[in-house]
């Protein structure tokens, strides 16, 4: 959580902790689950989860875009993790 920390460090407020709470929703969603199959974190409704994905989406094609202009040997992983977003509410815009 070395973000968190060179927040603090440049004073900046860190609006919440790290959440771990989506990891297993975003797995099963990149796993090609059908969305109303997959359980939701506690206290989440279907909205803030499909937005979190969304979220996530976004920075997987930023690291895409990155790793491909940098030729870096990441960018085939990361493009595949980005296909397997791509499905129903998430797509290409």
């Amino acid at each position: 959580f070395r973000f968190s920390e060179l927040e603090q460090g440049l004073d900046e407020p860190n609006l919440r902790p790290p959440s771990h709470d989506f990891i297993d929703f975003a797995f099963r969603w990149a796993s090609g689950e059908p969305l109303d199959a997959i359980p939701l974190p506690p206290n989440v409704d279907i909205g803030d989860a499909i937005k979190a994905m969304k979220g996530l989406y976004s920075l997987l094609r930023q690291l895409e875009w990155a790793l491909k202009m940098m030729q870096l040997p990441l960018a085939p992983v990361v493009k595949a993790a980005v296909e397997k977003m791509e499905r129903d509410v998430i797509k290409r815009t």
